[in-house]
């Protein structure tokens, strides 16, 4: 049984949206920083870009991938 290659690129992009998830999981038990907005805090702010760039970075991925 063949299985498909996956596209270049998915482990970087699922590495990136994952460690980004745990980090914000993880700033709920850290010690209190200055919340930016609301109760969100610095960590949890720059984890969010971090999020979106491993969705733009997975999208990538698979269209590159698709069009090969």
């Amino acid at each position: 049984m063949d299985r498909p290659d996956a596209p270049h690129g998915l482990l970087t992009g699922l590495f990136f949206g994952l460690y980004a998830l745990f980090r914000i999981f993880a700033e709920q038990f850290r010690e209190p920083d200055a919340a930016l907005v609301g109760t969100i805090t610095k960590g949890q702010f720059l984890s969010f870009f971090m999020i979106v760039f491993s969705a733009a970075f997975l999208f990538k991925a698979y269209r590159q991938g698709r069009q090969t």
